[in-house]
C-alpha cells in the first residue's frame, strides 16, 4: 500500500519540523504518540521542560491550504487532553528539584507550521507557541 499524498507532506513536515528543533538544542522523546482520543507529532525536551508539538504542513500551489487553518479548537483540546494524559501516565507530572522540594515538571504545548515549496524545493518554518 503506497501512503497517500497527504501522508507524505505530514511525514516530511514532521520530519523537518524535528530537524529543525534539534537545531534549536531540542531533542525527541518520542514521535507519534497515540490514543485513541488524540495524537501528538513530537514529544521534545530542552533544558529539563517538556514540549508537545503539532506539526502541520502545507504545499504551496494553486489548491494552498495554509498549515495554521488545521489548528481547529476541535483539535487544540484532543492535542491538550493527550498531552495531559501522556505527563500521568510517564509520571512527569512533578520531580523533586535540587533541595528535595517536589515541584511541577514546566511543559509546553505548541504548533510548528511548515510551508514547502515544492518548486523552490524549500521549507519555511513558523512555530507558534503555547497553543493555549
Amino acid at each position: 500500500m503506497t501512503k497517500s499524498s497527504k501522508r507524505k507532506t505530514g511525514d516530511l513536515g514532521e520530519e523537518l519540523a524535528k530537524k529543525f528543533l534539534e537545531g534549536k538544542g531540542f531533542s525527541l522523546i518520542e514521535r507519534n504518540y497515540w490514543k485513541p482520543f488524540g495524537e501528538i507529532d513530537l514529544i521534545m525536551k530542552k533544558d529539563g521542560e517538556i514540549y508537545f508539538i503539532e506539526v502541520k504542513s502545507g504545499r504551496v500551489g494553486e489548491m494552498y491550504i495554509r498549515p495554521e487553518d488545521h489548528l481547529t479548537g476541535k483539535k487544540i483540546r484532543k492535542f491538550e487532553r493527550t498531552g495531559f494524559f501522556y505527563l500521568r501516565e510517564k509520571n512527569l507530572e512533578k520531580r523533586k528539584n535540587p533541595f528535595g522540594v517536589e515541584e511541577e515538571i514546566k511543559h509546553h504545548f505548541w504548533a510548528v507550521l511548515v510551508y514547502l515549496d515544492e518548486v523552490d524545493k524549500k521549507a519555511k518554518i513558523k512555530i507558534i507557541k503555547e497553543l493555549f
